[in-house]
């Protein structure tokens, strides 16, 4: 979900993935009963191309573009990351590297 800075409500929701995968050992310990996969640890907003970056608790990341019109959600991914090596607590999102 992606509130908004006026107001603390939720304006768009996206889902961080659509089939679950078979769980692997150990990784980033959770309450959720939904798989790893399907739960997102870390965020990262990009203002000047309305860009999400997304990384799950798998350490998959998706780019994703965002746009704030009626109708729209946070499910139109442009890119996947999917060779990661452990789950992703915090990252930060610079696709020109400026």
């Amino acid at each position: 979900m992606l509130p908004t800075t006026e107001e603390e409500a939720s304006q768009k929701e996206g889902t961080v993935a659509k089939k679950p995968k078979v769980a692997k050992r150990g990784g980033a310990s959770t309450l959720s009963l939904e798989p790893p996969e399907k739960q997102s640890r870390a965020i990262a907003w990009n203002s000047k191309l309305s860009h999400l970056a997304v990384a799950n608790n798998n350490g998959q990341v998706t780019i994703r573009s965002v746009k704030f019109e009626r109708g729209s959600d946070l499910n139109t991914i442009l890119a996947t990351i999917n060779d990661p090596k452990e789950w992703i607590e915090c990252m930060k999102y610079n696709p020109r590297n400026d």
